[in-house]
């Protein structure tokens, strides 16, 4: 018999991209592709057209191989309608998208506090928003961008996971629409929500033919789930009590734990991984204060010179007023002086800060949903600094553990593979 292949595609806001890996979860195909179009963002058929492009390529480089199932991940909080056939019915607004200004305002005075619906970059939101702005038929589907592609790879519409939904207003601790939602749109309009990983259908054959796949079983197409939590899960992160560091532009924290935690006050959120939790939050401190001052460059020359005996300055980074979490101060101002005459002294002392604020902010999740930190893993350009992960790994004082992969479709990918049971120790690739 042919050996078996998992494919994940990945949808991001300039293109898409494709991994495939085999039994043993390792890559035996990956691709991608840039949008044509020149519009802010491509229109959804441009989408599938980029994702047809990179099914047809991985088809032709693995002949031989049968392909077994295919998930599909992308931005959270990208929405538009369709009809019960599939079809578009409005343009796609992204999760960037900030045109639902108005609606999400309205949502202020009706969504609980602790709802996902909140904000511009609310799914909900920019559904409200498309119904007012569109002649719509009787019947049609609030539909994610990934559910999209999704809808296109099975022929089956009104189907989504409940990463994807949590924006949109769904409850991930009841399971359901909520009442208050389903009081504001009728759930007719919304979508069937499944977990990641469940399989919602097959691919027809005439697309098989149409990809010139040549196998005897058709693949299955699994619920996918966002781009961050892919990309979470292509770290390898999977047991209670690991954590998952990204320094990127800002400062972002994951943890997984048996408890949600919902404390907006604090900027903490959660979404469900079958019987665990990935609560996280994301302070506005992290690179791009350091980039305010270095370039990477005489990033990479200053760390050289520090001097790990020295005691850096105190420091509180911050690109401009207000901080989300671990404190909650809209009104909190960088504290970035005194300045050392010393250049190394200074990136040292902000380097520390950060490293300080990563430290508290694990302390707060860790006081808010009762688990215990016991690893974490570092991803973003900050994590191939040495000297910063040295002062990072004396304060947080757990296992450093490296990362199996940072490609969100590697997420998806096993995500197709294993479903959920990717959080199972004992199902653990």
């Amino acid at each position: 018999m042919p050996d078996k292949v998992w494919l994940g595609i990945d949808l991001g806001t300039s293109g898409c991209r494709l991994i495939a890996i085999d039994d043993s979860n390792q890559i035996v195909h990956q691709t991608q592709s840039s949008f044509k179009s020149n519009q802010p963002y491509p229109v959804p058929p441009e989408q599938w057209q980029c994702v047809v492009e990179l099914l047809r390529q991985c088809v032709a480089a693995l002949a031989g191989f049968d392909i077994n199932a295919i998930a599909v991940d992308a931005t959270s909080g990208s929405v538009m309608l369709c009809d019960v056939d599939g079809q578009p019915l409005t343009e796609m607004l992204l999760y960037n998208d900030t045109c639902a200004h108005l609606q999400s305002q309205q949502l202020k005075d009706i969504a609980p506090a602790d709802s996902g619906a909140h904000g511009s970059g609310s799914g909900l939101a920019k559904l409200l928003y498309l119904q007012q702005h569109h002649d719509l038929p009787e019947n049609y589907y609030l539909t994610h961008q990934a559910d999209w592609i999704s809808s296109q790879l099975t022929g089956k519409t009104g189907m989504t996971d409940y990463n994807n939904a949590l924006k949109s207003g769904f409850d991930p601790q009841l399971m359901q629409w909520p009442d208050w939602l389903t009081a504001l749109i009728p759930e007719k309009h919304l979508p069937n929500v499944v977990a990641p990983g469940t399989v919602i259908g097959e691919m027809p054959l005439a697309l098989m033919r149409d990809l010139n796949l040549q196998q005897t079983t058709s693949p299955k197409i699994v619920a996918g789930t966002t781009d961050s939590l892919a990309a979470f899960i292509a770290t390898g992160a999977h047991q209670i009590g690991d954590g998952v560091t990204s320094l990127g532009s800002t400062l972002v924290l994951k943890l997984i734990s048996n408890n949600a935690v919902f404390a907006p006050e604090f900027g903490i959120y959660s979404h469900k991984l079958g019987d665990h939790w990935l609560i996280g939050g994301a302070s506005n401190s992290g690179g791009a204060v350091i980039r305010q001052f270095f370039s990477d460059s005489q990033i990479v020359a200053l760390t050289e010179q520090i001097n790990l005996s020295q005691s850096p300055p105190d420091y509180y980074p911050l690109p401009t007023i207000g901080e989300r979490f671990p404190v909650a101060d809209p009104n909190k101002s960088p504290q970035l002086t005194p300045r050392p005459a010393s250049d190394s002294l200074f990136l040292h002392g902000l380097l520390n800060a950060i490293a300080n604020i990563e430290q508290q902010a694990y302390a707060k999740l860790q006081q808010l949903c009762g688990t215990t930190l016991k690893s974490v893993r570092s991803v973003g350009g900050g994590a191939m600094n040495p000297v910063w992960t040295q002062i990072r790994q004396q304060k947080l004082t757990v296992p450093f553990l490296p990362v199996f992969n940072t490609e969100a479709a590697y997420g998806t990918a096993l995500l197709a593979k294993e479903g959920l049971q990717i959080f199972d120790e004992d199902n653990h690739g």
